[in-house]
């Protein structure tokens, strides 16, 4: 039983003008009053002094990796979960390449049954395909029955256009989301965004058109199939300008954007000199990609942001450009690097809320509450106004791939509160 003790609450919708004591009990949030006011009814209840802070619902991811099974040297479900605690999570999505491939029902046990440790909630997405090989597809019915909350072939694409005509046509009988990493293999043939930083690095570059053939394609079959599809990590203005071409046409269709794509650039990796912690998939865009995902942000062409947590060993990403695996770890940055766009004026704090919590939720069917009486309590306590070096021995994560370490940033989760309980503070 706790009382978090003069907070500005920021919801996506509900609106509280004032500061306000949020009382907590059982996992529920019981009572919401003005910080002012004495309710001697809660007099025995532990008293958490937060002022100047912000309380906001808790974060949800819907696209990440934890490596687990199979690849427990980059991450696990429990260092991956610690990780996202950090930055403001409670529940997170688990992409389905790993080792063996989330394709049967006893590898969503496994992670349901390890993810019961981390007081957060883990929901595994399921491989499209039989071990992720893009010829036969997984049993749907059995696999959604087990839990899973949609399917992906996520760090790779169905090239073939049958197969995942197929795979549309169980979205719909099913009614869960296709998860789509959209590239034409034919064409990601490089190693960052092919242009002119690629051509000054002297790194092989992959163009933007392997993305949005790909989503083209996606679009088109789902607009036949009457699917329900996602598009993942959008990275080009030209993949913007498709989706809002379908979408006029009323599918039933969502997509997200990382926040490594919202803040960083092509220029970003040249100037990195060889930096392998920018090396992405898809890879970073132009300039005018990156304010044109913000305007897509703003005008909720977009719907919501995901992470895309990569993690990588050092060994992994300390060789050749070329020839270091793709992805960042992004779980802890997430707010952070997104709320330097706030900071900007280019992105108002409550939309960058309402993209971090209800809208990815609303996407796979995810429950999540905003801050109000009768709700549960998964809250994430911010500190707006703190000032920090991002640095590699903070880290949570068993990996540290992150293009941010170094750098300072302003406004931080500090707190994370899941069903009731702390379950990361840094205060």
């Amino acid at each position: 039983m706790i009382i978090l003790k003069n907070l500005e609450i920021i919801n996506p919708k509900k609106d509280f003008n004032g500061i306000f004591d949020i009382v907590i009990k059982k996992g529920k949030i019981i009572d919401i009053f003005p910080s002012n006011q004495f309710k001697p009814e809660y007099k025995d209840f532990k008293i958490l002094d937060l002022k100047g802070k912000v309380a906001c619902p808790s974060f949800v991811d819907i696209h990440s990796h934890l490596r687990d099974p199979g690849f427990e040297y980059k991450e696990d479900i429990i260092s991956g979960s610690e990780s996202a605690k950090k930055g403001g999570f409670t529940d997170i999505c688990c992409m389905p390449n790993t080792n063996p491939v989330i394709d049967n029902e006893e590898v969503v046990k496994y992670i349901y049954e390890k993810a019961k440790q981390t007081k957060i909630n883990i929901y595994p997405i399921a491989s499209i395909s039989k071990s992720q090989n893009g010829e036969n597809l997984t049993e749907f019915g059995h696999l959604i029955e087990a839990g899973v909350k949609a399917f992906s072939e996520d760090g790779k694409d169905i090239q073939d256009s049958y197969l995942f005509k197929i795979a549309c046509e169980y979205s719909k009988f099913f009614n869960v989301p296709l998860l789509c990493h959209c590239e034409d293999n034919n064409l990601s043939y490089g190693f960052m965004r092919e242009g002119e930083y690629s051509t000054k690095a002297g790194i092989m570059g992959t163009p933007s058109i392997s993305e949005e053939i790909n989503v083209f394609r996606n679009l088109k079959i789902a607009e036949y199939t009457e699917a329900k599809i996602h598009i993942c990590h959008i990275s080009s203005y030209g993949t913007l300008e498709i989706i809002n071409f379908f979408k006029n046409k009323g599918l039933n269709i969502t997509c997200e954007v990382t926040p490594h794509h919202l803040t960083l650039t092509d220029k970003d990796v040249y100037e990195s000199e060889y930096n392998t912690n920018f090396k992405v998939n898809p890879p970073l865009g132009t300039e005018k990609d990156k304010n044109e995902l913000i305007k897509g942000l703003n005008n909720d062409l977009i719907d919501c942001i995901a992470t895309d947590h990569a993690p990588h060993s050092e060994d992994e990403k300390l060789v050749e450009f070329e020839f270091a695996p793709y992805g960042m770890i992004g779980f802890e940055t997430a707010f952070t690097v997104c709320y330097q766009l706030v900071l900007e004026n280019k992105l108002t704090l409550k939309k960058l809320i309402s993209k971090l919590t209800v809208e990815p939720a609303k996407i796979l069917n995810i429950k999540k509450d905003e801050i109000e009486i009768g709700a549960k309590a998964d809250i994430t306590i911010l500190d707006l106004n703190l000032e920090k070096i991002y640095t590699k021995e903070e880290i949570k994560s068993k990996s540290k791939n992150s293009p941010f370490i170094g750098k300072k940033y302003k406004g931080w989760p500090v707190m994370t509160i899941s069903k009731g309980e702390i379950v990361f503070s840094s205060i």
